[in-house]
């Protein structure tokens, strides 16, 4: 029982460390798409 459970868990920190980093990618590239100074 505890073996799942520590799966699950490892499962979700692992879900919630994956979306941090898209998170962050996609503001870093929203931000060279639409604040980058060589577009204006």
């Amino acid at each position: 029982m505890s073996q799942s459970i520590k799966l699950g868990t490892s499962l979700q920190y692992q879900a919630a460390q994956a979306e941090h980093v898209f998170l962050s990618l996609g503001d870093l590239l929203q931000e060279r798409l639409f604040f980058h100074p060589s577009y204006f």
